[in-house]
């Protein structure tokens, strides 16, 4: 569940010259990201770790793809928490969830 997510993640992590911005918004990126979608919401247990092991990678690729709603709903279901990838990459995970998290909730409370 959400193995290519991960890669993508990877990869963003692993080459300096990737900029967030236009990598996560190739095609088979958001491809990968509308599948991992589908398969949280068929999820048979909401609880299970790969389910949230894979919300969290998708309100990260999600907020790159400025799919913002649905990075939004991501983090209703992650609750506060941030001990876990993406955000353990940064030197800061609290700061860069927060960031992430409250830049995706003003998009959409901005829009008319």
């Amino acid at each position: 569940m959400g193995a290519s997510l991960r890669a993508y993640f990877e990869r963003e992590n692993r080459e300096a010259d990737l900029e967030p911005e236009v990598y996560y918004k190739q095609p088979e990126i958001v491809a990968a990201a509308t599948a991992a979608l589908a398969d949280v919401a068929a999820a048979a247990d909401p609880a299970d770790r790969r389910a949230v092991r894979l919300r969290h990678m998708l309100a990260w690729v999600l907020y790159w793809q400025d799919r913002y709603e649905e990075t939004v709903e991501q983090f209703r279901h992650i609750d506060g928490y941030c001990g876990i990838e993406p955000w353990l990459y940064h030197r800061r995970p609290k700061a860069v969830f927060l960031k992430t998290r409250d830049y995706s909730v003003r998009q959409v409370t901005r829009k008319p």
